[in-house]
């Protein structure tokens, strides 16, 4: 389970989790509304040349806006504008509910992290995607009407061969004793049966780190800086 951070993530999820350092997903979308406008799509955390930055994705009209804000300091970096279908617009632009609110409703049925969401035009509506870590790390991927606010399927995205001997947390903290930082989110994955935490953090030098931590041992299996 490959995801850094996020594509179109939760405004309000890393508001959660974000270190003092940087801003949070919201105050980044602050900034970004002196430059464009428009429907929240989503924003995206990623690792910058000297640090994070924020990708905030708007629709305005048929035009999709692009604002990239430094996440320390929320200077624009870059703008960039794209064109989308005009019927993919029309359904996005009938969404009545915010990513907080789609976020709220999936916390109602499942307690844990929201890492990602993102809006789509699915079947004729608007639907968020959301993708979050329950309590013990395992991931899950909901759908919520964006018109209505209702839930419309909540799931496992993966289905586990084994079952991890250490928790989340002790995972984290693993993760943070080798690097330093603060971790962000974590979740399980498993490949060639070898169950583990992909723990992604921000070091205290404002860099984004990927740690994978072996859930049976808690051992550091590979340490990688985002880029």
């Amino acid at each position: 389970m490959k995801k850094l951070l996020i594509v179109l993530s939760f405004f309000t999820a890393a508001a959660a989790y974000a270190a003092p350092a940087i801003l949070t997903g919201q105050e980044a979308f602050e900034h970004s509304k002196k430059h464009i406008s428009g429907i929240l799509l989503g924003t995206e955390l990623e690792g910058g040349k000297n640090a994070p930055v924020y990708e905030i994705k708007t629709l305005d009209g048929d035009t999709l806006r692009i604002a990239l804000i430094d996440a320390e300091t929320g200077d624009l970096i870059r703008l960039k504008y794209e064109k989308i279908a005009s019927d993919r617009a029309a359904v996005l632009r009938q969404v009545k509910v915010s990513h907080g609110e789609a976020a709220a409703a999936v916390n109602r049925a499942l307690a844990g992290k929201i890492i990602e969401s993102s809006l789509h035009a699915r079947g004729g509506k608007p639907v968020y995607k959301i993708e979050m870590a329950d309590t013990a790390g395992y991931p899950y991927e909901a759908l919520v009407d964006g018109i209505t606010g209702g839930l419309i399927s909540l799931k496992l995205d993966e289905q586990f061969v084994n079952k991890p001997a250490i928790t989340l947390a002790q995972a984290e903290k693993a993760a943070t004793d080798a690097v330093g930082g603060e971790a962000l989110y974590s979740v399980l994955d498993e490949d060639d049966e070898r169950l583990h935490y992909e723990v992604t953090l921000i070091s205290d030098a404002l860099r984004l780190y990927e740690v994978k931590v072996d859930a049976g041992s808690g051992r550091i299996l590979r340490t990688e800086a985002v880029r």
